[in-house]
């Protein structure tokens, strides 16, 4: 049940005016996170040729470096599947 006290409160802002750019910012602000955060959480080197995946090739048929690229690869089309939906709800919300 919505007080009114709470109405009230969304009546002045709608009176006052609401600042429709403050969730385009926070959004961004989110990116940047994510941004960050890809580099922060990252498990491993992008460089094939690293001392990381030397023993993988020799030694393993570089099935970790395989793998790394299969998984990689479906999170990047996850990723873009997602963003994409992103902005036809953005593009939605100005209709």
């Amino acid at each position: 049940m919505i007080k009114l006290k709470e109405l009230l409160e969304e009546k002045e802002q709608l009176n006052e005016g609401i600042d429709l750019h403050s969730h385009v910012v926070l959004v961004k602000s989110q990116l940047d996170r994510f941004r960050n955060d890809l580099d922060a959480k990252r498990g491993g080197s992008f460089d094939s040729d690293s001392v990381e995946y030397e023993h993988d090739r020799w030694h393993n048929d570089s099935k970790m470096l395989k793998g790394r690229d299969k998984k990689l690869g479906q999170w990047e089309k996850k990723v873009n599947k997602a963003l994409n939906g992103f902005i036809k709800d953005y593009e939605k919300a100005w209709k």
